[in-house]
C-alpha cells in the first residue's frame, strides 16, 4: 500500500502481515493418520499466537520513525479436516486476528475474521515416505479495509483488519521421506493467485512459499522435534491512484521474508496432540516503507478422531465355521516374497481353508502389534479354527510350517 493513499501509516499493516495462516515447524505426527489406518480420520485443531511488526524499513532500509509505530497481532485459526484412506480429503480453515498499532499519538485495537480457507488434498497413504498436493480456494469472509481509490482517504480506510477483500486461488505441494528411522525431510512450496481486484480496486501481487524442514522422532514415539526454513514472496500490489486517476504500483507492498520456524509437537492419549512453534526472521527485504516482522510464538492444540474399524481390527476378524489361514506380509520382506508360492499351493491343497493375505507394507509396528501381539518377525501366518480361536502362529523362517498344522488339525 502507498502511503501516499492514507494519512495513517498504521492503516498500512495488512498489506504486510498478511496472509494470516498460522506457520508451524512441525507438520501433524503420525499417529491415527499414519498409513491409513483407519477408514475415515477427522481432526480438529485450535490454535492462537503472536507476531510482532516492531519496526519499519524504507527501501530496504532501518527507518528511524519519529511515531515509533508497531503492530502487533495476536491470531487464532480453526481448522477441520477430514481424510480418507485412500489418501484423498479436504479441509477447511478460519483465522481471526486482533491486530493492535500503536505510535507515540496513542494506540487501537481492532478485531476481526480473516477469510476461510477451502481447499480438496491427497496425500499418499504410505510411511516412509509421501507426497502431498492440495488445492482451493480462499473466500473473502473477512471485513476489508479500503487500501486504494478515493475510499483509501475515508475514515474506513483507518482500520486494521485481516481480510483481503478478494478470492484466491491456492496451490501447495508436500514430500516428506525418513532418512533414518527416526529422522525425517519435509519440503513444500505454495502459490497464491488473486482471482479478481477488491471491491475498492486494489489489485494483490502473486504470492509464494517455500519451506523445508526436518523433524526429529524421540524414543516413545509422543514427541516430535522440528526445524524449518521458510521463504515467502509477495509480488507488488497496484492501486488506483484518486489524483493521477489512473492505476499505479503501491510502493509499500512486496518483498521477501526469510524465517526459522523451530517447534515441537507432543503426541497425548485419545488423540489429542499439542504443538509449539516460533517464527524467528533471518531476512527480510520489503518494498517501499514497510513493517517488518519480529518475533512469532504459536500454540497449537487438536484432536484425531478415527471413524470405522481399524486395519488390525478388520485383521482379527473371524469367519465362523471355516477353517481360516491369515498371512501378514510386506512388499519390502523378502521372506514373504518366498512364502508366496507355499501358500499358493496349499490353497490349492485346501480346498475348504479360507486363505487371507494383509498386507502390512505401511502399517506402523503399533498396528502390528495390536493384529498379532509379540510377533518378532514377518511373515506370520496364523491358523484360526472354526471359532475363531487362533490355533497356531507360525512367523519368520518357521512360517512354512503352517501347512503341517493344517495337516494335523483338519479332519
Amino acid at each position: 500500500m502507498s502511503l501516499l493513499a492514507s494519512p495513517d501509516v498504521r492503516a498500512q499493516a495488512c498489506a504486510s502481515c498478511t496472509p494470516l495462516a498460522l506457520p508451524t515447524s512441525v507438520s501433524s505426527p503420525g499417529g491415527p493418520t499414519a498409513g491409513g489406518a483407519y477408514p475415515v480420520i477427522v481432526t480438529g485443531q485450535v490454535a492462537g499466537g503472536w507476531l510482532g511488526f516492531p519496526s519499519q524499513s524504507a527501501g530496504g532500509q532501518p527507518f528511524d520513525d519519529p511515531n515509533r509505530a508497531r503492530i502487533d497481532l495476536a491470531l487464532a485459526t480453526f481448522d477441520l479436516g477430514v481424510q480418507h484412506r485412500s489418501g484423498f480429503g479436504g479441509a477447511l480453515q478460519l483465522p481471526a486476528a486482533l491486530v493492535h498499532a500503536a505510535d507515540v499519538t496513542g494506540s487501537r485495537a481492532d478485531p476481526g475474521l480473516g477469510d476461510l480457507d477451502v481447499r480438496g488434498r491427497y496425500v499418499t497413504p504410505t510411511q516412509r515416505w509421501s507426497f502431498g498436493v492440495n488445492a482451493g480456494v480462499v473466500l473473502p469472509t473477512g471485513r476489508y479495509a479500503p487500501r486504494s481509490g478515493a475510499l483509501a482517504l475515508s475514515a474506513a480506510a483507518q482500520a486494521l483488519t485481516p481480510g483481503r477483500g478478494t478470492t484466491w486461488a491456492v496451490t501447495e505441494v508436500r514430500g516428506r521421506f525418513s532418512v533414518v528411522e527416526r529422522l525425517s525431510l519435509g519440503v513444500s512450496a505454495e502459490g497464491r493467485v488473486p482471482l479478481a481486484d477488491a471491491p475498492d480496486g486494489f489489485r494483490w501481487g502473486l504470492e509464494a512459499r517455500g519451506a523445508v524442514d526436518a523433524q526429529l522422532r524421540l524414543p516413545g514415539d509422543r514427541v516430535f522435534l522440528g526445524l524449518g526454513l521458510e521463504a515467502q514472496w509477495r509480488g507488488t500490489s497496484s492501486v488506483e491512484d484518486p489524483f493521477l486517476g489512473a492505476r499505479v504500483d503501491s510502493g509499500s507492498t512486496g518483498g521477501v521474508v526469510v524465517a526459522a520456524l523451530p517447534g515441537v509437537t507432543v503426541q497425548l492419549p485419545a488423540g489429542v496432540f499439542a504443538q509449539l512453534s516460533a517464527r524467528v526472521p533471518l531476512h527480510q527485504q520489503l518494498a517501499g516503507l514497510q513493517f517488518n516482522q519480529g518475533l512469532g510464538l504459536f500454540l497449537g492444540v487438536g484432536v484425531a478422531i478415527p471413524v470405522g474399524p481399524s486395519r488390525a481390527e478388520v485383521s482379527r476378524a473371524t469367519t465362523a465355521g471355516t477353517w481360516t489361514v491369515v498371512d501378514y506380509d510386506a512388499e519390502w520382506c523378502e521372506a514373504c516374497r518366498a512364502l508366496r508360492p507355499v501358500v499358493e499351493a496349499a490353497r490349492a491343497r485346501f480346498p475348504g481353508v479360507q486363505f487371507t493375505r494383509v498386507d502390512v507394507t505401511t502399517w506402523t509396528q503399533d498396528e502390528l502389534e495390536a493384529a498379532v501381539p509379540g510377533a518378532t518377525a514377518l511373515p506370520v501366518v496364523e491358523v484360526r479354527g472354526p471359532d475363531g480361536r487362533v490355533v497356531a502362529r507360525h512367523e519368520g523362517d518357521s512360517a512354512r510350517s503352517f501347512t503341517t498344522t493344517l495337516e494335523q488339525e483338519l479332519p
